[in-house]
């Protein structure tokens, strides 16, 4: 599967939880938490040290998720994010976006023959229609090739 083919199939997702967002409205992962919620899609936020975002309950760890998640962004460094993705996998869920900036060795170790569509290294903000100002260049240069097909969304 392609890169954009992988992203078109996370993006179709019912349910997705945001893994490290910030109780921070200027941090990038509240920022990301927030764009997907103002593009229509049904979201929940996870960190272990808050218990709510503007009024929604944010999770304390993937295993408090209701079931109906079925996509999951990892926005975190390192050991933290490994350990989040495996609790991800664990859980069963089968569409993950390490996002940028969450790189990790040996992925294929995490994800190998679970059936995993694992999106690794790009920034939310140059796919999620409409792709606006900056991240619309970002998407261009860096994959000046790829057309996004906008599909719609719906609504929760």
């Amino acid at each position: 599967m392609t890169k954009k083919e992988s992203i078109s199939q996370l993006l179709k997702s019912k349910h997705i939880a945001i893994a490290g967002v910030s109780s921070d409205h200027k941090k990038y992962s509240r920022m990301i938490y927030e764009a997907f919620l103002d593009k229509g899609y049904k979201t929940s936020a996870v960190n272990p040290k808050l218990t709510e975002i503007n009024g929604n309950i944010c999770y304390h760890s993937i295993t408090e998720l209701p079931d109906d998640v079925d996509a999951l962004v990892i926005i975190m460094r390192g050991d933290k994010a490994a350990d989040i993705l495996k609790e991800g996998i664990k859980k069963g869920t089968k569409n993950i976006w390490l996002h940028q900036g969450c790189t990790l060795k040996n992925l294929e170790s995490f994800t190998e023959d679970k059936g995993i569509n694992l999106i690794n290294g790009e920034c939310a903000f140059m796919w999620l229609e409409p792709v606006e100002g900056f991240h619309k260049f970002h998407r261009f240069i860096k994959h000046p090739f790829t057309s996004y097909n906008k599909q719609s969304r719906p609504k929760y």
